[in-house]
């Protein structure tokens, strides 16, 4: 990731309490409400070692994605969308909690409550915008896709659901 200086002298660096998870999702995140553009460079090659932190099944690891998730919507959401947002996850989040302590792995349902527990704490050292926002590209259900239609990369998704208002450009025309 390519960041000028500026753009982050205006919206400030990587949220430090996030510690682990979801950090640099909300620094995009707040570039694109502070008005800065976001550049792709499809033909460039990105390595990434999934889950080198944490391992995939990590009870933290879940906390850290629940917890700064739900802190990454409240601090780029208005509260109207907030609140529909949350609606949804919580329902979303519970069932597969309840799913889990039924199948007895209580330590992931542990985890997901403490997420929430935490994250509820932990929103009063952020302010949430009053303005309408720049949503993620996709408008849809990812995790539904991701279990129940199968799609395990980005570029699996269906177009028509994409809002493209990215840039995307070749790295020499990016100034």
């Amino acid at each position: 990731m390519l960041l000028r200086r500026s753009a982050l002298d205006t919206i400030g660096l990587l949220d430090e309490t996030f510690g682990l998870h979801m950090e640099e999702i909300d620094l995009c995140w707040r570039l694109r409400r502070a008005g800065h553009e976001i550049g792709v460079v499809p033909e460039s090659k990105v390595y990434h070692i999934g889950g080198a932190t944490l391992p995939r099944e990590n009870e933290r690891k879940l906390y850290y994605n629940i917890r700064n998730s739900l802190l990454m919507l409240y601090k780029n959401l208005p509260p109207g969308q907030f609140k529909a947002v949350l609606f949804q996850r919580i329902i979303l989040d519970h069932s597969v909690a309840m799913a889990w302590l039924l199948g007895g792995k209580w330590k992931r349902t542990r985890a997901v409550i403490r997420g929430y527990l935490d994250a509820h704490r932990m929103r009063s050292n952020y302010s949430q915008p009053t303005e309408a926002t720049a949503l993620p590209s996709y408008r849809g259900q990812i995790l539904l896709e991701y279990l129940l239609m199968g799609r395990r990369r980005f570029s699996d998704l269906p177009d028509k659901r994409l809002s493209l208002n990215h840039v995307t450009a070749p790295l020499d025309s990016m100034s």
